[in-house]
């Protein structure tokens, strides 16, 4: 997506996500897609902290606990 497309989408108060429905305010996404995302970073997150990576940059393993 580009940079003018996500501003007008943001201008206009739709999701940049899904383009078809309103964000929610003060964010940039709806609801559903809120969810999608955080659901999605949740699993990610978890998975790099079961697998010993940094959730930053997945490429360096974690030392410690």
């Amino acid at each position: 997506m580009s940079k003018e497309y996500y501003d007008k989408l943001k201008e206009k108060g739709l999701c940049v996500r899904c383009c078809n429905k309103q964000a929610e305010t003060g964010h940039v996404m709806c609801k559903e897609c809120l969810e999608i995302t955080r659901k999605v970073s949740k699993e990610n997150f978890d998975w790099y902290q079961k697998n010993g990576y940094c959730y930053r940059c997945g490429k360096e393993k974690v030392f410690g606990d």
